[in-house]
């Protein structure tokens, strides 16, 4: 297949210095959001997820959404968006019946979501977004 992919349609060369999100009162270019989306692919590469996976994505809308979505169909896998507005039974609910096998969380989501026996083995791994209060860090 010679179609170009998403993150290529996204992340044109000649687009880089745009700005591609307002966040948070910042702007938040197309280098810097293709920046977090390469670091999120490296590390959902480096626990292992491949193509046909299924990644639960819990957070809110902001850059790391985008990057954790783009950066999970990129690697051949499939994203799950799981709404934070749901309550947590909800969200588990839908965490085990996808059959994630990790997922992208909110730092204050993790530390509710789960018991330590809530954890099921399928879910392997959390991947946490923790924001410093004031700002967003972005290369």
């Amino acid at each position: 297949m010679n179609a170009e992919s998403l993150f290529d349609r996204l992340f044109l060369s000649e687009r880089a210095a745009q700005v591609a999100v307002l966040y948070d009162h910042s702007e938040i270019t197309y280098q810097q959001l293709h920046n977090l989306t390469l670091r999120t692919a490296e590390s959902l590469n480096a626990i292992g997820i491949r193509g046909g996976d299924r990644v639960g994505i819990l957070l809110q809308d902001s850059p790391e959404f985008i990057a954790s979505f783009v950066a999970i169909i990129s690697l051949g896998a499939i994203a799950v968006p799981i709404n934070l507005a749901l309550r947590r039974e909800d969200q588990r609910f839908i965490l085990k019946d996808c059959g994630a096998c990790a997922a992208i969380i909110e730092a204050k989501a993790a530390e509710t979501l789960f018991e330590p026996s809530d954890i099921r083995a399928d879910l392997k791994n959390l991947l946490v977004v923790r924001r410093h209060e004031a700002k967003l860090c972005l290369p």
